[in-house]
């Protein structure tokens, strides 16, 4: 059992996005979002999503998702804002024709469910990934101005949405 000041697992948030998905962490729920999404394109059946901010004490990461398996947890009130949660199963997914990745959450403890909001949080930005506690990670920009991260043992790449100016140069250059 945690005890009230136990600190969180400070930059937990980023080793998850650069691939560390085993480390089991500390976090804080600073935030909760229910989303009703569709199921199976039947108007008449609603699958409810939950789309979580999380803290490691330092940064918040606002793209993460509860599995739908473990939605229990919010709706017996055990799992709330401001809960501390030790991530037993993490997964990082890329979001659809977007530049963003996105935790998901499959299994969780919740270590203490009423807590005070922990640290002086700072939105988690790319460069707070790319340049992680003395971590090597290697950044590499293509022609195509996408953005890979790699470090070792992992990769990822992030996608830019086309400009039209970028448009119109690739257009000019496979017409000459």
């Amino acid at each position: 059992m945690i005890k009230r000041n136990q600190q969180l697992t400070i930059g937990a948030l980023v080793r998850y996005l650069c691939g560390n998905t085993s480390e089991k962490a500390i976090l804080q729920v600073v935030g909760i979002k229910v989303i009703e999404k569709i199921k199976n394109d039947d108007t008449s059946i609603f699958t409810k999503c939950y789309h979580l901010i999380l803290s490691d004490g330092k940064h918040t990461f606002s793209s993460c998702m509860l599995d739908t398996k473990i939605n229990k947890l919010i709706e017996m009130n055990s799992l709330k804002e401001n809960s501390i949660i030790r991530i037993d199963r993490v997964m990082v997914n890329s979001i659809d024709k977007t530049e963003k990745n996105m935790l998901v959450l499959y299994e969780l403890e919740v270590i203490q469910s009423d807590s005070e909001r922990i640290g002086d949080l700072v939105a988690l930005s790319l460069t707070d990934i790319t340049n992680n506690g003395g971590d090597t990670n290697f950044l590499e920009t293509t022609n195509d101005n996408n953005t890979t991260i790699k470090k070792s043992n992992f990769s990822t790449t992030i996608y830019r949405k086309p400009t039209y100016t970028r448009l119109l140069t690739k257009l000019n250059e496979h017409n000459q």
